[in-house]
């Protein structure tokens, strides 16, 4: 169990970033996204598929949402977020993260 929340944590910032870093479209696709609890967009039409991505740590696992965000989007968390839960990669002349509610603006 010790091993679960950090496993979380790097899955997550590591997900984001190799999708960031291998991202098809940087004029269409502004940021990328991991999430596993509730959550909503502004525009459902600026995101690309979601895909579920898996994490297994012997007994434990979970699944996160994971997208790209394009720009005029925001992306809403609506539960718990910290790098267990969440983590964006994005470009910071266009997005901005609200530390306090987890939420994405990209412009």
């Amino acid at each position: 169990l010790k091993d679960w929340n950090p496993a979380r944590e790097t899955f997550t910032k590591e997900t984001t970033s190799l999708m960031y870093n291998n991202n098809p479209d940087r004029n269409r696709w502004v940021a990328a996204a991991c999430y596993n609890k509730a959550w909503a967009v502004k525009d459902y039409g600026a995101i690309s598929d979601v895909v579920s991505m898996k994490l297994k740590l012997g007994a434990f696992h979970t699944d996160y949402d994971c997208m790209y965000i394009g720009r005029h989007n925001q992306f809403w968390t609506e539960s718990d977020n910290g790098y267990i839960n969440l983590a964006y990669a994005y470009n910071g002349n266009i997005c901005s993260f609200d530390g306090s509610t987890g939420d994405l603006t990209c412009n």
